[in-house]
């Protein structure tokens, strides 16, 4: 109901059905946004963009708004522990959102980019340099367990 586009991970050809129909909800003027890191961190790193992801705005002749979601801590910390990623289940990430007494959110825009004449790659490559600009992160290395939750059991 909320026009979410899900790609099945594990099928490697249902990006072009991914493709298809995000180039035709762009050329009907509906607005996406792509994550195209494909898949969920604990929000301290910036993971390599999955190029496919970004074909559909060529394909469209859209624009691409290069954004970032950060969540800080009062601290200037990343609040880690909303994060849902790696063995969290959903359960888990909403009892940990809920313990929050506040959350915040911020969105940082970078210079939107043109897909007129550029290949996925080189957007892939400014739009993530945009993106990792805007967060401003500092060198870390990322926990092995988010937010200090127990790993899911399988």
């Amino acid at each position: 109901q909320g026009g979410t586009l899900f790609i099945e991970r594990t099928r490697r050809q249902d990006t072009g059905r991914i493709t298809r129909t995000a180039t035709q909800a762009l050329r009907d003027g509906d607005c996406l946004c792509i994550f195209p890191e494909g898949t969920t961190t604990d929000g301290t790193e910036v993971r390599q963009f999955k190029t496919s992801l970004l074909q559909p705005p060529i394909n469209a002749g859209a624009m691409l708004w290069p954004l970032s979601i950060h969540y800080p801590l009062p601290n200037g910390g990343i609040n880690t522990a909303i994060a849902y990623w790696a063995d969290v289940t959903m359960m888990q990430s909403l009892k940990e959102v809920l313990k929050q007494h506040q959350i915040k959110v911020e969105l940082r825009f970078g210079t939107p980019l043109s897909t007129k004449g550029q290949d996925r790659r080189t957007l892939a490559r400014q739009s993530r340099e945009i993106i990792v600009a805007l967060l401003d992160h500092p060198p870390h290395k990322v926990p092995e367990k988010p937010g200090g939750l127990q790993a899911a059991s399988h």
